[in-house]
């Protein structure tokens, strides 16, 4: 029995402890959400991600992604025009840690999405357009609303 009890807070301690295994830490403090540790270019190379948290919910022409802890290169959307002229409304808040937020095509930084704030775009054309995220142990919450124009 205290063999097992030994084995029981081992493996919590070990669970409790590996949360930031895989983050990248924030090296710039609190009042900063600059990316500090990755380059913007990074997010078309940086080849991983880690997150603790992550919660999507899409709701006809409404997107929200959540994510407590977010480090590396992350898809969040693909977005397929199809020759339309879709209105892309994106509310990008953070709370903690650095991020860069984009809507990438082909290698190519569209947009860069500013934080703590709601900003609208438009995106026409055949070929697919995609947000994506460089954290570094961020807590991001994003919401996007897409119409046809």
């Amino acid at each position: 029995m205290k063999k097992i009890f030994i084995i029981f807070i081992l493996v919590m301690c070990l669970t409790l402890t590996s949360c930031n295994l895989g983050h990248i830490e924030d090296t710039n403090g609190d009042e900063s959400f600059e990316l500090s540790t990755l380059s913007k270019d990074e997010i078309f190379t940086y080849n991983t991600s880690t997150t603790v948290g992550v919660s999507e919910v899409s709701k006809n022409s409404s997107f929200t992604f959540k994510c407590k802890k977010l480090s590396g290169n992350y898809l969040i959307k693909t977005l397929t025009p199809r020759d339309r002229f879709l209105k892309v409304t994106i509310d990008f808040n953070i709370t903690d840690g650095n991020a860069f937020l984009a809507l990438v095509c082909d290698k190519e930084v569209i947009y860069e999405i500013p934080y703590n704030k709601s900003s609208v775009y438009n995106i026409s054309g055949s070929k697919n357009v995609q947000l994506r995220i460089l954290g570094e142990s961020c807590n991001v919450s994003i919401r996007m609303n897409i119409s046809e124009e």
